[in-house]
């Protein structure tokens, strides 16, 4: 297409995004959410609309049913964010509706390490290495609230769906720290008294209780090997890569690397317990900016990845606005690469097909990534307007249940601590979790407003937050969002072309859909759906 053409298409029609491949233009109208083929003689028509600004129908031709509907408008979004009347009106749908799906206790502030990339190490001052243990009494509170948050939320399902959504949103407690095994004491208490509220009155049994830690490894011996073994708890153990790779970052306090403790403290309980840890241990690997992460990731994947049952390679956030400072790299699509995946694909059988997803976790995500664009966009009957109320983030204060060491209720594990949303007497502010919401919307920009990939923006108001204040406009995760859908787009319309692959990949996706766990729950969960 002509550049001068295409840049004018461009400015009149930024929430639309052009594709081509195999001498054909696909358009993703991101206000409709529709895909869908289109020719130059098209694009030039859009274009003699958008500059006479005449929608009669006999102007329009054959654009008057999408137009008339809302798919092709010109221009940008006028709004994109709900008003203050449906922000009271979502807090309470969410909380009348949501299971929580995570709570999180920081038993201890303190850490034995200092990794660089922390947010304990970036000198925030909401959030810092400290020797604050939580104590029984606010572990007791932050229980008990959970336990009354989510025992309400089954009180009116039928007994069928209850156990539906027990399976889905399953009743969880999760230690955080610092380095949790420093309080074990009250890792231990908390499981006890965990158990001992009447959950058998809501249909749950103790074997329902799912637990899980987050650990730097360093502190390990043959009691708390036994206690993770025996209550089955998923155990996320940090180690970023080899030797090298990982003592880039994380050391101890005094400047040594901490993998020669890590590695040997790993062994350890992979060699006595194999089966415990391919069904209950993930290992995480921070992605960060100043190591080889190729590297990294093979040699987590070459060492463990027989001998877990998953690895995780986590991206760095960024912390108090600090961020690295990259040249903006061009839309590039590897369309030779991705022709061979799917005619590899399409040469395998069924078995060997379902054998590579399940041995690649690269090859799921990516068809993971496909099956989540189709369900999100509109096939049959799009429609679309110039104004849109996208909450953008989960629904906060009951999706996640975070508690910190001194009581404060967070967003979650990723905040900086500088916006508490209550406390374990009170609970959540409803007043202060509105406030929160009308900062994070009013932060969003008119930049925002014309991004064709705004449906899909994965600005996360936890990691966005520095001292109170929301960093929507310059945080890197816009750039990830768009790029993120450019390849998925891509990749969607190459697959059109293997409906053997696109029907076995869909029903790997289904059937692993169907199969959630406590590892795999990624979005809220909303008990009428159920």
């Amino acid at each position: 297409m002509d550049e001068k053409l295409l840049l004018e298409f461009n400015t009149s029609y930024p929430l639309v995004k052009l594709f081509f491949y195999k001498k054909k233009f696909f358009a993703f109208d991101g206000k409709s959410s529709c895909l869908t083929q289109i020719t130059i003689k098209d694009i030039k028509m859009l274009l003699k609309i958008a500059k006479n600004n005449d929608f009669r129908q006999d102007a329009l031709g054959d654009f008057y049913g999408l137009l008339s509907n809302g798919v092709f408008l010109p221009g940008s979004l006028r709004s994109i964010t709900p008003e203050k009347k449906d922000v009271e009106k979502n807090i309470k749908y969410n909380f009348d509706n949501v299971i929580p799906r995570k709570f999180i206790i920081e038993v201890t502030q303190e850490c034995t390490l200092r990794c660089k990339y922390c947010y304990y190490s970036k000198n925030n001052e909401n959030r810092v290495h400290a020797k604050t243990n939580m104590t029984h009494e606010i572990a007791k509170a932050a229980i008990d609230m959970y336990f009354k948050t989510y025992t309400n939320a089954l009180q009116d399902l039928s007994s069928e769906k209850r156990t539906r959504v027990i399976k889905i949103a399953v009743p969880t407690l999760s230690w955080w720290g610092g380095e949790p095994f420093l309080n074990f004491e009250l890792i231990k208490w908390t499981k006890e008294y965990f158990e001992s509220l009447p959950w058998e009155n809501y249909g749950i049994t103790l074997n329902d209780l799912v637990y899980s830690v987050v650990t730097n490894l360093t502190l390990i011996n043959s009691e708390i090997i036994d206690f993770l073994v025996n209550n089955n708890v998923y155990t996320f153990i940090s180690i970023d890569g080899d030797k090298i790779q990982h003592n880039t970052n994380r050391i101890f306090p005094n400047g040594k690397g901490s993998y020669d403790v890590v590695e040997s403290n790993l062994e350890l309980l992979l060699g006595n317990n194999p089966e415990f840890c391919k069904k209950y241990v993930c290992l995480q690997a921070v992605q960060a900016d100043n190591i080889d992460t190729i590297a990294a990731a093979k040699f987590i994947n070459d060492t463990f990845k027989d001998k877990v049952i998953n690895c995780q390679f986590l991206t760095q956030s960024y912390w108090n606005g600090e961020q690295k400072k990259k040249n903006k790299p061009i839309e590039t699509f590897d369309f030779i690469f991705y022709e061979n995946l799917y005619h590899t694909f399409d040469n395998l059988s069924s078995d060997e097909f379902y054998r590579m997803l399940s041995d690649n976790n690269n090859y799921y995500d990516l068809f993971k990534g496909i099956f989540e664009f189709e369900n999100a966009i509109s096939l049959d009957s799009p429609r679309g307007s110039n104004n849109f109320y996208r909450t953008f983030s989960c629904p906060i204060g009951i999706d996640v249940i975070f508690v910190a060491a001194d009581g404060h209720l967070h967003m979650c594990n990723k905040s900086d601590y500088s916006y508490p949303l209550g406390d374990v007497s009170q609970g959540i502010d409803v007043n202060e979790l509105k406030e929160l919401y009308m900062k994070y919307y009013a932060a969003f920009c008119e930049q925002c407003k014309a991004c064709w990939a705004f449906n899909f923006c994965k600005v996360c108001p936890a990691t966005s937050m520095v001292n109170k204040t929301f960093r929507t406009k310059d945080i890197d995760m816009c750039r990830m969002s768009r790029f993120w859908l450019f390849d998925v787009v891509y990749s969607y319309i190459i697959l059109q072309k293997y409906p053997k692959v696109y029907s076995l990949a869909r029903k790997y996706y289904k059937e692993k859909l169907s199969k959630q766990s406590f590892l795999s729950n990624e979005g809220a969960i909303y008990k009428n759906e159920y």
